[in-house]
């Protein structure tokens, strides 16, 4: 049972951080940076899939599933709500 109980606090502090991170990158806008740098970069839809594909790999090898899941999700959906403007869709690229 005490190793149950330092599995799941150990489990909870990371997703804590991960939760903060996420608030973080929220407040300092930067996903809404990662979007206009990235849609002002690349004009490609297959390079930018290979960059989408090469961040995952990294993100996958520095966070935990979920960590990843708390820190990539919720900051894009958080970047996306505040303004028309920032949103990132499909639609943004011209192919």
């Amino acid at each position: 049972m005490a190793e149950c109980g330092l599995l799941v606090g150990g489990v909870l502090l990371i997703l804590g951080v991960a939760l903060g991170f996420t608030n973080y990158l929220v407040d300092a806008r930067i996903p809404e940076r990662a979007v206009d740098w990235v849609t002002a970069a690349i004009d490609s839809r297959w390079l930018f899939l290979i960059a989408l594909n090469l961040f995952l790999l990294l993100a996958g090898c520095l966070l935990d599933i979920f960590s990843a899941t708390v820190v990539l999700v919720r900051s894009s959906c958080r970047s996306g709500s505040r303004s028309a403007s920032t949103r990132f869709t499909w639609a943004s690229f011209s192919w």
